[in-house]
């Protein structure tokens, strides 16, 4: 399941970098426009061979649409930084808070359209069954945590950085993790007793409020986030011509008008890509308040 939602957010990558004119079925390659696009290691984890193997069907779309795709999994922020300034990548997709942090530091990268699900304003949550005696962070080192199997980056960073604040270790903090399919059945599993606490979306919660309003009552949130910006598609100001940097908006911002692309951004539990409005550069420059730097790659739990 894992392997195929990383393919699914390649198919949208691909469906949209391939929106632009002036291509077709029977160009050939060597007249396409390539693209070459840096995704950061934090999605695609250990599974960085899904890139590789995404390759035929990229290379399908693009032909089929104008553009030539190049996909590569990029190790962290500052090779992402490296890669863009020095123009051996075109775009590079991140998320929201890991575009803050390269932006500080280099303020030439800008990003073209960002990923929303109904807000571009992301809040993490950590969850415990409404009588639970834990009052902080703390109270649950060794403890059991649900995660969904399709978790959100900002979740357990920001958990991370309670543990960092209560002057812990994060790596190996909880005892172990139990994977579940969705939020609801990690939420169903609080309610139920099969762990002690659990990571989530604050958007997530607040649908489940609204689907279980009787077993949400049985939960409380624990510790919640400052607000964290959503991912975004960065590139280097002044490496394109304004005309390509219009296709490429066109193309993200309208994928969700197109039959392949709502299947794909629903599979991804995305609504849509939008344009970038004004407020985005103050929610990235809020975030640095709450986690200025980037958190040492660790594992939470002891049984990864």
């Amino acid at each position: 399941m894992r392997m195929a939602r990383q393919l699914s957010v390649l198919i949208c990558i691909a469906t949209a970098l391939g929106l632009s004119p002036g291509g077709g079925a029977n160009a050939s390659d060597a007249e396409l426009p390539v693209l070459r696009i840096g995704i950061l290691h934090s999605f695609v984890g250990e599974n960085a061979g899904i890139l590789n193997q995404a390759g035929p069907l990229t290379d399908i779309l693009g032909s089929q649409l104008g553009v030539k795709l190049k996909l590569c999994a990029v190790a962290d922020a500052p090779e992402m930084t490296r890669l863009l300034l020095a123009q051996e990548l075109d775009l590079g997709v991140m998320h929201g808070i890991e575009y803050a942090w390269l932006r500080r530091q280099s303020p030439a990268l800008k990003p073209v359209a960002l990923a929303m699900n109904e807000t571009i304003k992301l809040r993490a949550l950590v969850i415990v069954p409404a009588c639970d005696d834990a009052m902080t962070i703390a109270d649950l080192k060794g403890s059991i945590a649900l995660v969904p199997r399709k978790g959100l980056h900002h979740c357990p960073l920001y958990t991370h950085k309670l543990i960092l604040d209560a002057e812990l270790d994060p790596c190996g903090f909880f005892g172990g993790q139990c994977q579940c399919r969705n939020v609801d059945e990690v939420l169903d599993g609080l309610v139920d007793g099969k762990g002690r606490c659990a990571m989530i979306d604050g958007q997530a919660w607040s649908i489940y409020q609204e689907r279980k309003p009787g077993r949400a009552k049985k939960l409380r949130v624990l510790a919640e986030s400052g607000w964290f910006p959503t991912s975004a598609v960065v590139i280097k100001d002044g490496s394109m011509d304004e005309a390509r940097i219009t296709q490429i908006k066109e193309g993200f911002t309208s994928l969700h008008q197109k039959p392949l692309g709502r299947q794909m951004l629903m599979f991804w539990r995305l609504s849509q890509f939008v344009v970038v409005p004004p407020e985005y550069e103050t929610l990235c420059q809020e975030v640095l308040r709450e986690i200025p730097n980037a958190l040492p790659d660790v594992s939470l739990f002891q049984n990864p």
